[in-house]
């Protein structure tokens, strides 16, 4: 039993404590919870789901395997750059006058009707996403 608790575990995916920073890169063949920011500079890639608590305003991909099924969310959703398979977005110019402090907003970007869709996460939200077929 303790093998396929393993499995199992190994599936579904890891957690990371820490916060990221310019240079640095998580990359992951399972879905992935960090518990912390990833700073700009930093990038996330995993072939499963990204989810942070905290602020991401880095580079985030997720689905790298090409899994368009895949998602990212947020407590603070900023990124530099967001991929899930193989559709990209980038954010919009920051001004100079940013202070980089967010209010916490979270947020969920996954693919609908072959377009990336950022939504605040909401009930209604995750029960788009995930009735969607």
């Amino acid at each position: 039993m303790t093998h396929a608790l393993e499995k199992q575990k190994q599936e579904d995916g890891q957690f990371y404590r820490g916060t990221l920073r310019s240079g640095q890169v998580l990359e992951t063949e399972s879905s992935i919870v960090i518990i912390g920011d990833v700073n700009p500079g930093a990038q996330v890639i995993s072939k499963g789901n990204i989810v942070i608590l905290g602020c991401c305003m880095g580079n985030i991909y997720a689905g790298a395997s090409g899994n368009a099924g895949c998602f990212a969310a947020a407590l603070t959703m900023k990124p530099m750059q967001v991929r899930i398979a193989d559709k990209t977005a980038r954010s919009a110019i920051v001004k100079k006058t940013d202070t980089g402090e967010y209010p916490v907003d979270p947020k969920i970007i996954y693919i609908k009707d072959e377009h990336l869709q950022i939504k605040p996460i909401t009930n209604e939200t995750l029960n788009d996403y995930f009735t969607y077929e």
